[in-house]
């Protein structure tokens, strides 16, 4: 089996850069239908996996791309903004893990006074 990298580098410099960020974009979005048609109970979680393989690989290729673009500055810009993402989201859990269980609010007036709910966006 061929290494992935080598392979994502071969997509860049067979199709270029410009043309590989616009297929992750294509991608994302053919992800994110298949995740709305299982949350709508007309998907299937295996054409999930299959947008979902698509758009890890364009991944990797934006992060080659972008690594390259910023002269090798990206993957750590992306590293520090990942951990900040991730110590703030286990932060805000800290929080919501005494006022929720599976989405919903362990006390109703909570929910009613922060107006949180399961369909709350937080980034």
């Amino acid at each position: 089996m061929a290494e992935i990298t080598d392979v994502a580098r071969d997509c860049i410099d067979i199709h270029g850069a410009q043309k590989q960020l616009l297929q992750l974009i294509k991608e994302m979005n053919e992800m994110i239908t298949e995740i709305f048609d299982v949350l709508d109970g007309k998907g299937n979680l295996d054409k999930v996996a299959s947008e979902m393989a698509d758009v890890k690989f364009m991944l990797l290729q934006a992060e080659m791309i972008l690594e390259v673009a910023t002269a090798g500055k990206f993957n750590k810009t992306l590293e520090v903004e990942l951990k900040y993402k991730v110590d703030r989201q286990n932060s805000r859990n800290e929080v919501d893990r005494k006022l929720f269980k599976n989405g919903v609010a362990i006390d109703q007036n909570v929910q009613m006074q922060t107006g949180a709910g399961i369909n709350d966006n937080q980034n």
